[in-house]
């Protein structure tokens, strides 16, 4: 299979854009949520720069976000996204790695890198992961690499 053919999100549609529409509908709705959604974590983002508090907020935002890119990669891969599938794999390991640091690092975290961690580990890789299947949805409903 092609690398053209891995982002189509059409099993049965062939590598040719437009084959099937239902799908190319589908793409561009998950793309746009996917938009709506980081976007939203942008402008709290932002207003974190501003209030501390606000960020909080950014967490459970991420929570939300993260759920729906986790479920839309689990559609896609059943429908023959490799890209997706291999990102649905990398976002379950990051979950699994950052369950056995927190519970097996609980000493180290705590205190003063307390807030480094969080930060790193809760905001900034969570977003950059968003980003990064943010531009996989663009890729899928505009068919191109």
């Amino acid at each position: 299979m092609t690398e053209r053919q891995d982002i189509l999100d059409d099993p049965g549609g062939g590598p040719e854009l437009g084959a099937n529409p239902a799908y190319d509908t589908v793409n561009t709705i998950d793309f746009g949520i996917n938009v709506f959604l980081l976007s939203i974590a942008a402008l709290i983002g932002l207003g974190g720069l501003v209030e501390r508090g606000i960020l909080i907020y950014l967490l459970l935002w991420n929570l939300l976000l993260g759920g729906y890119q986790l479920l839309s990669a689990l559609v896609g891969a059943l429908r023959g996204n490799h890209k997706k599938l291999y990102y649905l794999v990398a976002a379950i390991a990051y979950l699994f790695i950052l369950y056995a640091s927190v519970t097996g690092l609980d000493g180290l975290i705590n205190g003063d890198n307390e807030t480094f961690f969080a930060g790193v580990f809760l905001i900034m890789l969570p977003l950059g992961g968003a980003v990064y299947y943010t531009l996989l949805c663009r890729d899928a409903k505009n068919g191109n690499l």
